[in-house]
């Protein structure tokens, strides 16, 4: 048996022209105080059988509550808060759905819609707040409408197993192409690191770059290369980004500079053969990691699949290594877009290797493609040091 997952349902449904969402008072105020009403009225029944507690924001100091009886009561927002909870939620979406007020095609996307929106206020509360400690104790993005890792499947030990013995005679060439020269260049390279770091910099044509202002990053405006590899690009991929809780010496990423193949959907993009598209932290490994992708030309294919609106859903991570590509038989990577509004600006990086889940890391953008700050900016500010490497440009 191989690894696998179930995929996510879509966060978006519809009856009618009405959109389907939490019914906490942010959301129905977000869809306008006529519409809940309206709503609120034609499921009075329905909603009242799913187990109370969900209220309709009529003001900015008081709300209409639909208790389990159907009588209404007005209470003060400051007193009460969202008391919906995401399996409440799910339990009120599948009321409306045997009401017969929903198509039947409709009811998984109508769940998922309901708890989906429960997740973006939570998100919207305690997002830029967080902290990189909490995010790798929990392993789950605040700001995500649902969390990847924990719907992937492992494989069986025996399949494990099975895996591990058949990647064993791959081993003595990544020794000889990867470990073997960086074991060398440690040996070379690690006193020039504290003798004369700057010299070895420029060597390697490698830049020290501001960390808190990864503008530099971005093609300039109007450039051959920018127009080359991103006039095709899709929104959802433009900008920087940062890579939250990677475990490696590199925090950004711009797709912008890599390319982009708009018939297989596909971007393709190499750590340190394509200018600018990394930035390495300014320590000893980020060197050594420049060194030895440049020798093995590491990169990565990014496949991507498309949803029911024509948007980017979700991508094969596909890792290079010289001429080739590394099978997923092996190493399942991948990326998919669980930003609330579906708009690309948080990434869920999930990775499975040899049957094995591994902990994701989420891909934030911090900078559109304007260069203007975005809300997840504040992290780049608590979590990366001040000074980085850019690699060319």
């Amino acid at each position: 048996p191989s690894a696998h997952r179930a995929r996510p349902a879509t966060s978006v449904a519809t009856t009618g022209r009405r959109e389907m969402a939490c019914c906490c008072p942010s959301d129905l105020a977000a869809a306008g105080v006529e519409a809940a009403e309206e709503e609120l009225i034609v499921n009075d029944e329905v909603l009242s059988e799913a187990g109370g507690g969900i209220s309709l924001l009529e003001s900015d100091e008081a709300a209409v509550v639909a208790t389990q009886s159907g009588g209404y009561v007005e209470e003060p927002l400051s007193e009460r808060g969202c008391e919906c909870s995401h399996e409440e939620a799910r339990v009120a979406a599948a009321a409306v759905v045997e009401s017969g007020a929903m198509p039947a095609g409709e009811q998984e996307a109508a769940a998922e819609a309901a708890a989906g929106q429960v997740a973006l206020e939570e998100g919207r509360a305690a997002d830029v707040g967080d902290t990189l400690e909490d995010l790798r104790k929990n392993r789950e993005h605040p700001g995500a409408v649902t969390n990847i890792m924990r719907s992937l499947k492992c494989s069986s030990l025996a399949a494990t197993a099975l895996k591990i013995l058949l990647f064993l005679p791959i081993l003595p060439v990544i020794w000889l192409c990867m470990l073997l020269p960086a074991v060398v260049l440690t040996v070379v390279y690690l006193p020039l690191w504290f003798v004369c770091p700057d010299a070895l910099i420029r060597c390697l044509g490698m830049k020290e770059r501001p960390g808190h202002a990864p503008e530099w990053m971005l093609p300039s405006p109007g450039a051959a290369q920018s127009q080359q590899f991103s006039d095709v690009l899709p929104a959802q991929l433009r900008g920087v980004f940062y890579t939250r809780n990677i475990g490696l010496p590199y925090d950004f990423m711009c797709f912008q500079r890599g390319r982009w193949s708009d018939e297989k959907k596909t971007s393709t993009i190499f750590l340190t053969a394509d200018p600018n598209v990394f930035c390495l932290r300014r320590e000893f490994l980020g060197v050594l990691i420049r060194i030895v992708f440049a020798i093995v030309r590491c990169g990565y294919d990014f496949e991507f699949e498309l949803d029911e609106q024509g948007r980017l859903r979700e991508a094969l991570v596909i890792g290079r290594m010289l001429c080739f590509r590394i099978p997923k038989f092996f190493m399942q990577f991948g990326m998919t877009d669980v930003s609330p509004n579906r708009d690309g600006s948080l990434w869920e990086r999930w990775s499975i290797l040899f049957g094995r889940v591994e902990t994701s890391y989420w891909v934030e953008r911090v900078l559109d493609e304007n260069g203007l700050q975005t809300r997840f900016f504040p992290h780049v500010l608590a979590e990366v040091p001040e000074r980085c490497f850019g690699i060319g440009g």
